[in-house]
């Protein structure tokens, strides 16, 4: 249960280092250059307009924040992996899913789940977890995607302020995408 106040403090961490962002943006430009994230256990790739960031002991986590647009920029769209050890919990993803929305439900204020689906790629199962809410004053949408996997759950949330999901949807889905486990 510690493990999974872990992850709700993580969420709630790169949310709060991410708030308060002016309400327009320059015209993004997303590199077509692509750096790769190589660790022991994973793998993940991103533009190289975005700067990672490793946190915590080595296999805790990253984030991959998208550079600021503008000095008004205030808010760092960004994705993050943390990495929680379910050692004995005998976790499976449906359990996890289970707890997962049932925290969302208690700690984002209006939190609202608009998609929780099981996808499958090749022999790769992950489950893809879409809500909205606010965090202080600020109107955030994320998108989860989890997987449980040799007793730890790995989750990938790309998080940005609503109003700007559309402007970067596309880029966060692409890196997403290209998160694979060893």
């Amino acid at each position: 249960m510690k493990n999974m106040l872990f992850v709700g403090l993580a969420l709630l961490t790169v949310c709060f280092v991410a708030l308060g962002q002016s309400e327009e943006k320059n015209t993004l430009e997303f590199s077509e250059n692509w750096e790769l994230f190589d660790d022991s256990n994973f793998s993940i790739q991103y533009p190289d307009t975005f700067e990672l960031i490793e946190y915590g002991k080595k296999g805790k986590g990253i984030s991959i924040f998208a550079k600021e647009t503008s000095d008004d920029d205030l808010f760092s769209e960004n994705i993050h992996l943390s990495i929680e050890n379910l050692e004995g919990s005998n976790f499976d993803l449906d359990a996890y899913m289970k707890l997962v929305e049932t925290q969302i439900e208690k700690k984002i204020t209006d939190g609202k789940i608009i998609e929780s689906t099981r996808v499958t790629e090749g022999d790769s199962e992950y489950h893809k977890l879409v809500y909205t809410g606010k965090l202080g004053p600020v109107d955030l949408k994320w998108v989860q995607h989890y997987r449980v996997v040799n007793e730890k759950a790995y989750t990938l949330t790309f998080t940005c302020e609503e109003s700007q999901y559309e402007s970067y949807a596309s880029i966060a889905e692409k890196i997403m995408l290209t998160f694979k486990l060893k």
